[in-house]
């Protein structure tokens, strides 16, 4: 049987979105000047989270190999580690997406001016 204070809390977290804010947040891939795919995603849940209570979302670029850009989420409800994100992107170069003859997505073409 289900607890009502965390039934579905998890399964809301992670169909909110989880995975892409927390691997992205104050990093995103597309800001880096590249088109990225996601080539692998990991989410450890940690602890239950509780219903109607407010989720803090971090997450940080650990590194960059050539291509390969490694990012690492949390979400924590107060001082509880309730999930961590782990992601692999790989970086793209925009010729690639451009040769599918397809528009590209708004503000792609600008990724690589670093002027603005």
């Amino acid at each position: 049987m289900s607890n009502p204070t965390t039934a579905g809390a998890l399964s809301e977290l992670h169909s909110a979105g989880f995975p892409a804010p927390v691997a992205m947040r104050g990093h995103d891939p597309m800001c880096m000047g590249c088109g990225p795919a996601n080539a692998n995603l990991n989410v450890d849940y940690r602890a239950p989270a509780f219903l109607g209570r407010e989720l803090d979302f971090t997450a940080w670029c650990e590194r960059i190999d050539g291509r390969k850009l490694h990012f690492h989420g949390e979400a924590r409800q107060g001082d509880s580690l309730v999930a961590e994100a782990r992601a692999l992107f790989i970086h793209i170069d925009l010729s690639h997406w451009e040769s599918s003859g397809e528009p590209l997505p708004d503000g792609w073409k600008t990724l690589g001016d670093k002027s603005r």
